[in-house]
């Protein structure tokens, strides 16, 4: 009987096959399954601007009386749970804060959003059609054979626009420039250990807001925000935990 795992496959042809080719970066931070329901939506959104147009999100919902996604086989056995507009306009970490994903009007879209499976999309797996239908009964749809990421590919402007997009506000805009940089001129990198390092660190350094004391309770601790000492972060503070200026203890409060 075969093994149920190929260890040997992990370094096959490691340095002789290259699949950067086969790589496609997703235009959505979405599972990709549903990424052509998306698009349809937003070209429903620009076609019929008028229709989607409300003063809030639950008079939008009310004017819609349901929503019908149609999938291939594939999709739909990994997307096909249910599925809604995406209310903010964009698929960004900013749409998943607890206070968005949590608002009755989404689950109120969300009961209104069916996924099916159509046989004719089968040959086509990325291929889906939207049908949003509103309360007065006009009924919108729009068709994908596939969505951007899958055919055409991102361009490496819109990769960069993406990444940009993604980190933005959740880390500091130089680290953000850093890691760019660093992987844009890897060919070029003198030291990528070193670099890559650099990096790293400049995660856990945060600039000190005040000075704890080794003594600070628990509370006034969490409260506190701390950075590296200099020869951790680069920067020019020194440790308060240990006093010294070249310290590598990487523990939170140094």
């Amino acid at each position: 009987m075969a093994p149920p795992y190929r260890a040997d496959e992990i370094i096959s042809e490691l340095g002789e096959k290259w699949q950067t080719n086969n790589i496609r970066v997703k235009q959505h931070a979405m599972v990709a399954t549903v990424h052509s329901s998306i698009e349809c939506v937003a070209a429903l959104q620009t076609r019929y601007p008028d229709r989607f147009r409300s003063e809030d999100a639950d008079g939008l919902a009310d004017t819609i009386r349901s929503i019908t996604v149609e999938m291939s086989r594939t999709s739909y056995k990994h997307g096909g749970d249910r599925i809604a507009r995406p209310i903010t306009t964009t698929v960004m970490p900013a749409q998943f804060r607890a206070e968005l994903l949590n608002r009755d009007v989404l689950w109120e879209i969300v009961a209104k959003a069916e996924c099916v499976h159509n046989e004719d999309f089968d040959g086509e797996p990325w291929q889906q059609r939207v049908v949003i239908t509103f309360r007065d009964g006009v009924a919108l749809e729009h068709s994908l054979v596939a969505p951007k990421g899958a055919r055409p590919g991102l361009s490496n402007k819109e990769i960069k626009g993406k990444w940009r997009a993604l980190t933005e506000g959740v880390i500091r805009s130089e680290r953000r420039e850093g890691i760019e940089k660093l992987v844009l001129g890897l060919e070029e990198a003198p030291d990528i250990v070193s670099s890559l390092s650099t990096i790293l660190l400049a995660a856990f350094s945060v600039v000190a807001l005040a000075a704890p004391t080794p003594n600070a309770d628990s509370e006034q601790l969490a409260k506190r925000q701390y950075s590296y000492c200099a020869k951790c972060s680069g920067g020019s503070r020194t440790c308060w935990n240990c006093g010294s200026a070249g310290c590598f203890s990487m523990v939170v409060s140094c």
